[in-house]
C-alpha cells in the first residue's frame, strides 16, 4: 500500500487521509496489455491481503481498479500496490457501506450493503484475479 502521509479529523466525524503518490497503472487498464509480470503481481496482492487478514482486517473492495501496477525499475511492470482502503475494517465486526454499486459490480456472495466485512470476500476477489490471469489474457 502507499505510504500514509497524513490523517486529519474533519467536521461531522469524517477523516481526510493523504497517502503517497504512486506512479502506476490500474490493473483494470492492463487487461489486454503485454509486458507485465502477472504471476508476481498476484503473489504481491496475496501477500498484502494475507498481512491484512493476519491483523484481523479485510480490504472489502479488492477489484482490479484498486490494484495498481508499477514499473520495477527494469521497464517491466512488476510491482503491485493495493489502494482504496476506505471500506477496510475488522473482519466480522465492521460493515460494508449502504451505497454499494450493485448495477456494475458483481460482489462476492455475502458482500452487500450493511453486511459484515469477511476475509472470504477478499479471498474471492483474489480467486477471480487468478482465474482471469490464468486465462492468458495478459500474455
Amino acid at each position: 500500500a502507499p505510504r500514509l502521509e497524513s490523517v486529519k479529523e474533519l467536521a461531522g466525524g469524517w477523516r481526510m487521509i493523504v497517502m503517497e503518490y504512486v506512479e502506476a497503472t490500474p490493473l483494470s487498464s492492463l487487461r489486454s496489455e503485454r509486458g507485465w509480470n502477472s504471476e508476481r503481481i498476484v503473489n504481491q496482492v496475496k501477500e498484502c491481503i494475507a498481512r491484512l487478514h493476519d491483523c484481523g482486517y479485510v480490504h472489502g473492495d479488492l477489484r482490479d481498479n484498486n490494484i495498481l501496477v508499477a514499473d520495477g525499475n527494469n521497464g517491466i511492470l512488476t510491482e503491485a500496490v493495493v489502494i482504496d482502503f476506505d471500506w477496510a475494517g475488522r473482519s466480522g465486526v465492521d460493515r460494508y457501506p449502504l451505497f454499494m454499486n450493485h448495477a456494475a459490480v458483481q460482489w462476492p456472495d455475502g458482500a452487500a450493503d450493511g453486511e459484515y466485512l469477511q476475509k472470504e470476500h477478499d479471498i474471492e476477489w483474489i480467486s477471480r484475479l487468478e482465474r482471469w490471469l490464468s486465462s492468458g489474457q495478459n500474455s
